[in-house]
């Protein structure tokens, strides 16, 4: 199970987020596989999303 994003202050989304595919910040391995493959605009959309959403 990978860390709870929802909610999450957009700080700590963006280091989990834009991170993880220069290796500076380390989350599960299902995470990581998908958020590779994700463009610099895709992880801000999804930084937007999860920072919207009520825990």
């Amino acid at each position: 199970r990978g860390p709870r994003l929802a909610g999450q202050w957009v700080p700590y989304l963006k280091t989990s987020l834009k991170y993880v595919p220069t290796g500076e910040h380390l989350v599960p391995s299902s995470m990581e596989r998908r958020v590779m493959d994700f463009s610099a605009e895709q992880i801000d959309a999804l930084m937007n999303f999860y920072a919207s959403q009520q825990d």
